[in-house]
């Protein structure tokens, strides 16, 4: 793949996110594998394969419908891969708007998205962080 090729997959993986869970059949690789570093929301943080992604798309479906991602830009480019800057908005728990910025490290092969290394960098629950983390600061709700 060339460095153009790469960056439309980035924009068509920020795009097809915001559609649904259909992107993941779509648009990831049956031998995907998706590394989530640790964060306020899961202090262990998460790894998992095509299954894992497929079960918290549709978790994350069921808890934020109107979620949403925004890239915000490509930081570097190569034949295969793609760092990228990019923004979550949905609703917390208890209805306050919720936001966090994250960095992902995304690898294609085939013009499919084969890995996932996503760092979350900021939480804004505007308001709403005693109904949304429990006092040691982990998330409140069951998440997969």
């Amino acid at each position: 793949m060339n460095k153009k090729a790469v960056e439309q997959l980035v924009e068509e993986w920020a795009a097809r996110y915001n559609q649904g869970a259909g992107w993941v059949q779509e648009k990831v690789h049956p031998d995907f594998l998706w590394i989530e570093m640790p964060s306020q929301a899961f202090p262990k943080g998460r790894e998992g394969d095509y299954d894992f992604l497929m079960v918290a798309v549709e978790g994350n479906l069921l808890r934020n419908p109107e979620r949403k991602i925004t890239l915000r830009r490509v930081l570097a480019c190569g034949t295969d891969e793609a760092a990228v800057e990019w923004t979550w908005q949905g609703r917390s728990p208890a209805g306050g708007e919720m936001s966090f910025k994250a960095m992902s490290f995304l690898e294609f092969k085939d013009d499919l998205l084969i890995r996932e290394i996503d760092y979350l960098c900021y939480w804004n629950v505007a308001g709403d962080a005693d109904q949304f983390f429990n006092e040691d600061g982990s998330w409140r709700v069951e998440a997969v």
